[in-house]
């Protein structure tokens, strides 16, 4: 399993070399804010190649998380709290 640790730093480099025309901010807390701005879903997610060991992260931003997509991740999230899943909720506006 590869390792996702390291410095603040070293992930404000990688968005920075991600960053592309279009996208609204170069850290995190710039793209959440201009997500939710316009009341658009922000999702963040890492994907790691089980045959060559590469990471990949990927975030998005725009309509994709329907009410019942939302409620199953909920579940899934608390479903599996004993295994270090977490999901934070707050109320917005």
């Amino acid at each position: 399993m590869p390792s996702w640790s390291g410095t603040v730093d070293k992930h404000r480099l990688l968005l920075q070399n991600l960053h592309q025309p279009g996208i609204p901010g170069e850290s995190l807390p710039e793209l959440i804010n201009a997500a939710l701005a316009g009341d658009q879903d922000f999702i963040f997610t890492a994907e790691a190649d089980p045959d060559t060991g590469s990471c990949s992260i990927h975030a998005f931003s725009g309509k994709f998380i329907v009410s019942y997509i939302l409620r199953k991740l909920l579940g899934l999230a608390e479903a599996e709290r004993n295994e270090g899943r977490w999901v934070i909720t707050g109320e917005w506006k």
